[in-house]
C-alpha cells in the first residue's frame, strides 16, 4: 500500500460502497472491546439485483446481538454461516 500510496480505510457500521452493481454494507463489528477475537470479524450484506448475500466471518453470539439490537437488516437470500456451524 505504502509503495502505490494508498491510505488504510476501516469500514464503520453501516458504511456503504459499490463494487460494480453490487452494494456492499458493513454491518459489524459493532464495538471496540470484545472478550473473543471472533467477534472483531466484519459482517457485510452484499446486494446484487434481488439477490443478497449475508456473510458473517466468525462472529459469535455477542455480535449476532449487537447486530438484532441495532436493528440491522440481516435478512438475505443467501447466508454463509459464522463460526465453522458451532452449536451455541
Amino acid at each position: 500500500m505504502k509503495n502505490k500510496g494508498l491510505k488504510l480505510t476501516a469500514p464503520s457500521v453501516c458504511s456503504t460502497f459499490k463494487i460494480l452493481e453490487a452494494t456492499i454494507t458493513i454491518l459489524a463489528p459493532n464495538g471496540l472491546e470484545y472478550e473473543d477475537a471472533s467477534d472483531y470479524s466484519i459482517v457485510a450484506k452484499i446486494t446484487f439485483g434481488n439477490t443478497s448475500f449475508l456473510l458473517t466471518g466468525d462472529a459469535e453470539a455477542v455480535s449476532e446481538i449487537q447486530m438484532l439490537s441495532k436493528g440491522l437488516d440481516l435478512s438475505a437470500t443467501d447466508f454463509k454461516l459464522e463460526h465453522h456451524g458451532i452449536n451455541y
